[in-house]
């Protein structure tokens, strides 16, 4: 391998390096806060109580009130029958934090797409 390959490599292998980097920074802080505090807002029990009751027996603005839309209930109950799992506070608060990391990391991708560069990316 000649030594511009190797550098083309590293260019590419070190920002998604520092990628991952922050992305466990970033899990290891949100694990933190959800596994750790309340937040006086926090709808959690009525969000999991809801996405418990339309898993059973469906029919959503009918049976189950709701100010959501059908779409957060169709996805979440496709995922707790795929995955097998009841919802707990746990579990709530597990999903919370992927789609925490989720939404960081395309948020990076996107602006590293935008030819905005790594740093902005990551800062991002």
């Amino acid at each position: 391998m000649s030594s511009n390959a190797g550098s083309a490599l590293n260019k590419r292998f070190i920002p998604l390096l520092l990628l991952a980097a922050i992305i466990a920074a970033l899990a290891w802080i949100g694990h933190g806060l959800l596994f750790s505090s309340f937040m006086l807002y926090d709808d959690e029990g009525y969000v999991l109580i809801t996405l418990r009751d339309f898993g059973r027996h469906g029919g959503l603005y009918d049976l189950v009130f709701s100010q959501y839309g059908p779409a957060f209930y169709l996805g979440y109950d496709a995922l707790q029958r795929l995955l097998h799992f009841d919802w707990t506070n746990t579990v709530g608060r597990w999903i919370t934090l992927c789609n925490w990391l989720g939404t960081a990391g395309i948020c990076a991708l996107i602006l590293r797409r935008a030819r905005l560069g790594w740093p902005l990316a990551l800062f991002g």
